[in-house]
């Protein structure tokens, strides 16, 4: 699963558009995936690759997101309040 690829999540056609990445910044931890047929994001939970799909990470969960949640996955959130924008105003 890489940028731009076309990923079908619980039956839905969507594209992933970024990752999130574990703490050490080398590992896939999920993906954000835009949904084609309606406006909508889901984050996806991976889980490790196996020997035989070693590029391939299986689906451990998918949730559609908001914004606020998209903001506080990518660490925006955190960046706004750090500036002093506080995004619940």
């Amino acid at each position: 699963m890489g940028k731009n690829t076309t990923a079908y999540v619980a039956g839905e056609r969507g594209h992933v558009v970024d990752f999130k990445k574990d703490a050490t910044g080398r590992y896939h931890v999920g993906a954000f995936v835009r949904l084609a047929l309606r406006p909508a994001m889901l984050y996806v939970s991976l889980g490790k690759a196996s020997a035989e799909t070693p590029r391939w990470r299986p689906v451990e969960s998918a949730v559609e997101i908001d914004r606020e949640e998209f903001d506080r996955l990518t660490g925006l959130a955190a960046l706004r309040r750090d500036m002093g924008w506080d995004i619940a105003a």
